[in-house]
């Protein structure tokens, strides 16, 4: 399952000294903060970690094919 290694990728720290989260150019207004992305997301953010999960209806059908948690079987 691809997305799930994705997701452990996505959770790791940046590099030492790096910044968390980086500001989005021009997103700049004055009286307000500038807008943050994700450290690895600085041109857009995220869609999916799923290609075959876009909308919250293919999240519920997707359920369905995930294998059930058991004893034999903690994921």
């Amino acid at each position: 399952m691809a997305h799930l290694t994705l997701a452990k990728e996505l959770g790791a720290p940046p590099p030492h000294g790096k910044p968390y989260s980086v500001i989005v150019p021009g997103s700049e207004k004055e009286g307000r903060s500038p807008i943050y992305r994700h450290h690895r997301f600085k041109d857009g953010p995220l869609k999916t970690l799923d290609p075959n999960v876009l909308t919250a209806h293919d999240m519920f059908e997707n359920t369905g094919s995930v294998p059930t948690m058991t004893v034999e079987n903690p994921c």
